[in-house]
């Protein structure tokens, strides 16, 4: 059975993988439409899925293009992705049948009675988005901003300088909303994560503070920790 579960008004849940793998989609019901933030690992029948909670039409938006949030873009006709996240979604799917449309910053997408804003927020990779649901104040913002660690230590990532201007970004659009919902770790999140961030970060930039080490991916990487989270760079 799907491991699916409506989250608040016409707003669902998709939950895939176990443990600190497990990767969260959301699909937002309006009157005209549906969108679907993010594909997984690609292990479920998500078009499937969508067809138990409503029978309008699905449009796809991704946060990124890492492997577990566009495993299952080919089960979409369309799907929307920031052109700077375009090139690394075909190296990561390989065969993309799907028309791929970019998705601007400040783009909004009209559902029929609710509205959903892209929000271009570069750090994790250049490309990353945050959705913005204008009509019910909820942030779905990816592997932006997880209660856990940032992860800025791929090739496609940003500095933390430039992910830093990201935060500050989403910190001051923070009347906007009042929860927000990323793709991994525990949901919702409060605004506070979002202020702990950006105190770890800027014990990065000030260099006043000493880093820690962790092995990712056969590398070493630096590891900032604060409270909870931890901005890996």
């Amino acid at each position: 059975m799907a491991d699916y579960e409506k989250i608040y008004k016409e707003t669902y849940v998709i939950k895939e993988g176990e443990g600190p793998g497990k990767v969260y989609m959301y699909l937002l019901v309006g009157s005209k439409r549906a969108a679907l933030i993010d594909s997984g690992y690609g292990n479920l029948q998500l078009k499937d899925i969508c067809s138990m909670v409503t029978n309008l039409p699905v449009n796809l938006l991704l946060t990124h293009g890492h492997f577990d949030h566009v495993g299952g873009v080919n089960e979409f006709d369309d799907l929307w992705i920031s052109s700077q996240d375009k090139q690394l979604l075909i190296d990561t799917v390989g065969n993309v049948k799907g028309n791929i449309h970019d998705i601007s910053d400040g783009q909004t997408f009209d559902l029929g009675g609710r509205t959903i804003k892209a929000i271009l927020v570069p750090g994790h990779t250049k490309g990353c988005i945050a959705f913005l649901d204008m009509d019910n104040h909820v942030l779905f913002s990816g592997d932006f901003c997880c209660e856990a660690d940032v992860l800025l230590n791929f090739p496609e990532s940003e500095s933390v300088e430039v992910y830093m201007d990201s935060l500050r970004k989403l910190i001051a659009l923070g009347d906007s909303y009042d929860y927000n919902y990323p793709s991994h770790h525990s949901i919702p999140v409060g605004k506070e994560t979002l202020r702990d961030i950006e105190i770890c970060g800027n014990r990065i930039l000030s260099g006043e503070y000493q880093p820690g080490e962790c092995e990712m991916i056969g590398m070493t990487f630096k590891k900032m920790e604060y409270k909870d989270i931890a901005i890996i760079y």
